[in-house]
Formats: structure tokens, sequence, C-alpha cells
């Protein structure tokens, strides 16, 4: 793809306010994350998602962190974290075992998953069930 030329035929938001290069590959880095959900790919790259957005892997890096505030790895990890407690709502304690959330949700490893969901969420996977029954 040509990204100047993606940019070039985007509407803008308003007369007055044009939409950045960082607006547009934010979006399409949402998009492919939320359409094709490629953070359930266990092994996912910033290049392979700079691959999927047509452009380069720094552009993604700078995109992310100034649209998000976060590093790639924390920006994958949050979809990761959202899959897993949309797995985790649909399961309770009773379903899925936590490895297999882990997998199911783009995770290396249960521990992996552990650590990361108790970071974000404050607490444990089991006991955000358990305040969530």
């Amino acid at each position: 793809r040509d990204f100047e030329k993606d940019i070039e035929a985007e509407p803008r938001i308003e007369e007055n306010q044009a939409i950045t290069t960082e607006d547009v590959l934010f979006h399409r880095l949402c998009s492919l994350m939320e359409d094709k959900k490629l953070y359930l790919r266990a092994g996912l790259k910033i290049t392979d998602l700079a691959a999927e957005a047509g452009t380069n892997r720094s552009y993604v890096s700078r995109t992310i962190n100034i649209k998000t505030g976060k590093s790639f790895s924390e920006f994958v990890t949050q979809y990761r974290i959202n899959h897993a407690l949309e797995l985790l709502k649909d399961q309770g304690a009773g379903g899925m075992k936590f490895s297999e959330i882990a997998s199911a949700s783009g995770f290396l490893s249960g521990n992996s998953f552990y650590k990361a969901f108790t970071k974000s969420m404050g607490m444990s996977p089991s006991e955000w069930i358990a305040g969530n029954r």
C-alpha cells in the first residue's frame, strides 16, 4: 500500500481540524488488531503489524507511543487482556483453565498471562473471577 496516498484519501474530521498521519496509522493499526485479531498470534512482532499496515516498525512504534503512551508490547498485551476478560466472563470459574485462556488470548504461556493480567488489572485472574460472579 502507498501510505501517503491513503492519508490523502482519508476524510477530514472538520474543516479546520486535519487528520494527522498518526491518526490515520493508529486507526489502521486498531482496525488490524480488532478485525483481524492479530493480537491472538502468540509470536506477534512489531514488524508483523507494520507489514500488515503497509509501513515500517519505526512508524508503528512512534504512533502507538504518541496515541496511547504505551509501547508496542503494552499495546498488544492490552488487547490480549481484554480478550481474556471476555473469555473469563463467558466461561466463569468452571470453564477453561488459565493456561487455555492464556493460549486462546495470544500469550506464550500461562505464566506470562498471569503476570500481565495481574499488572493490568491489579489482581489475579482468580481474584477477578471471584469479584465478578
